[in-house]
């Protein structure tokens, strides 16, 4: 067995643990895999999933969720581990103006005023648990 933690702001939270054989998958199916537990622990934490890789030509933003009256576009980076460099590092400047874009798009195509807006970024590593 091997868990699973939600990185913020330096400091680990536990999910839950998940059974993770086989993880010489494709990059691919690694971020798949690192989305699908982010959108399981933010709806844990009450928020409402509005939209999962939310594509336009001006780029992409992996989650938009809502937590109450504020809409939060989710960054999520999946990392098998952080010895080469924390995964949080790989959302540099480029991609938060993309990110941004991509917001503003959001928010005139679905024509919503949220009261606030919120970017995060989830981090997601699946370890082996301390003995």
């Amino acid at each position: 067995m091997k868990e699973l933690s939600y990185k913020r702001n330096s400091t680990r939270s536990r999910l839950s643990t998940y059974q993770l054989t086989n993880l010489s998958t494709s990059a691919k199916e690694f971020g798949k895999w690192g989305e699908d537990r982010a959108v399981q622990f933010l709806e844990g934490q009450g928020f409402r999933i509005l939209a999962r890789s939310f594509r336009t030509k001006l780029g992409e933003v992996d989650i938009v969720a809502q937590e109450g009256s504020t809409l939060v576009f989710v960054e999520v980076k999946s990392r098998s581990s952080d010895s080469f460099a924390p995964a949080e590092l790989a959302v540099n400047l480029k991609k938060q103006k993309k990110m941004t874009q991509v917001a503003l798009w959001y928010l005139k195509q679905r024509r919503v005023r949220p009261d606030s807006i919120r970017f995060d970024v989830m981090t997601i590593y699946p370890e082996v648990p301390p003995t």
